[in-house]
């Protein structure tokens, strides 16, 4: 009787039809699990610290009326309202700048000498704030926190030029950095001592308290107006960022600015790719459900027939799961491979455009492929058992 099912159902089946099906259902998975793979990917390549939020630090505009007339580029109220308010900004903190003049110098083998500037933001927008990272009135010694990029200028700029001894950020912890701070309300000599090392902020920090107390007491006293300020971003942001800067006179390092758009090129270009394997993968499954829902309705009479021998519906479905089940694996399999294939391929490609891009699987892509070959599977049992119930 099985011999005689199979005649029955296979005579009906459309064979182009599913050839054609089949195809797209393999190019549909195959490019959707890809474009999960490389966003996975590539978003640790633009944004190696996934967990941690991007930061931008921006000022306002200089313009020539700035130079002539020693106006300050300083951020207005109004325009920070804005900011604060901008659909970007996840959280905001304020630069606060020296009112005093910093000395700094170091004597021995060094013998360097050279006027500084302070700058101190909240503690939260630090990458990790270092040990000992506080002061009060009394302490004779700061903590700095020290841009790397700095440390890079004075060893191949400065100290070459002047043969003077180049430095590491581990060196400079331990190196007798005298400071003189100086004011309208007096002088004092500390001791700096270098705390940390930023990548994400490009400036010489120290603790607020240290900047609070010194202008209070030593410098103009506190100013109001703000330089610079550094913003946490909201990953989740797909506008403009550089329309939106540009409209209200803001800067911001344009290396910086290029991930972001790169980020949010990335976006659309993995989104697009993603929705169009999901629509391959969408028609295959609907020409395959259709092809076996026309063979059924071709076999109205023969399924009459069948049920008044004694045969249920579950029956009914069981054997055409069965003439399914086969076409389905071997479609997800082909899938699998094209993935795994081209997958590995694009990773060598990758490696030789400098990108380092592992031929691992991401969690997220293997969770991807057991979900689609469940929806492989469930979509067509529930329609069988549709159609066949209509039939009954």
């Amino acid at each position: 009787m099985g011999a005689l099912l199979n005649k029955l159902f296979l005579k009906k089946l459309n064979l182009g039809r599913l050839g054609i099906s089949a195809l797209a259902y393999v190019l549909g998975l195959a490019i959707m699990l890809l474009s999960l793979q490389l966003y996975s990917q590539l978003r640790k390549v633009f944004a190696p610290n996934t967990g941690i939020a991007e930061y931008l630090v921006l000022s306002k505009q200089v313009n020539l009326g700035n130079t002539l007339f020693n106006a300050k580029a300083t951020i207005d109220t109004a325009t920070l309202k804005t900011l604060e308010q901008a659909p970007f900004v996840k959280d905001i903190g304020h630069f606060k700048t020296n009112q005093f003049s910093v000395r700094a110098y170091m004597r021995g083998n060094f013998n360097f000498s050279t006027d500084l500037f302070f700058e101190a933001v909240p503690d939260r927008f630090l990458e990790d704030p270092p040990q000992n990272w506080r002061w009060k009135p009394g302490d004779k010694e700061v903590p700095i926190v020290l841009n790397k990029e700095f440390i890079n200028l004075y060893n191949f700029g400065y100290a070459i030029s002047a043969n003077l001894p180049q430095i590491t950020s581990g060196s400079l912890g331990v190196l007798p950095l005298n400071l003189v701070v100086q004011g309208p309300k007096g002088r004092q000599q500390f001791k700096g001592r270098l705390a940390g090392v930023s990548d994400r902020i490009p400036s010489v920090l120290v603790p607020n308290e240290f900047m609070q107390w010194a202008n209070q007491n030593i410098g103009r006293g506190p100013s109001k107006e703000v330089s610079r300020v550094i913003v946490q971003m909201d990953n989740a942001y797909k506008g403009n960022l550089k329309e939106f800067l540009s409209q209200n006179g803001l800067s911001v390092n344009q290396d910086r600015l290029k991930s972001s758009q790169t980020a949010a090129v990335l976006n659309v270009v993995m989104s697009t790719t993603g929705f169009i394997g999901l629509l391959f993968f969408v028609l295959a499954l609907l020409i395959m459900v259709l092809n076996f829902t026309l063979m059924i309705s071709e076999s109205k009479q023969e399924i009459i027939l069948l049920k008044q021998l004694g045969y249920t519906t579950p029956m009914l479905i069981k054997k055409l799961m069965r003439l399914l089940l086969p076409y389905l694996g071997t479609s997800f399999l082909l899938a699998m491979v094209t993935f795994f294939v081209v997958n590995a391929l694009l990773a060598g490609q990758s490696l030789l455009a400098g990108l380092e891009i592992k031929s691992g699987i991401q969690a997220i892509t293997l969770y991807a492929a057991g979900f689609f070959l469940i929806v492989s599977v469930a979509l067509p049992f529930f329609q069988l058992r549709r159609v066949l119930n209509q039939h009954a």
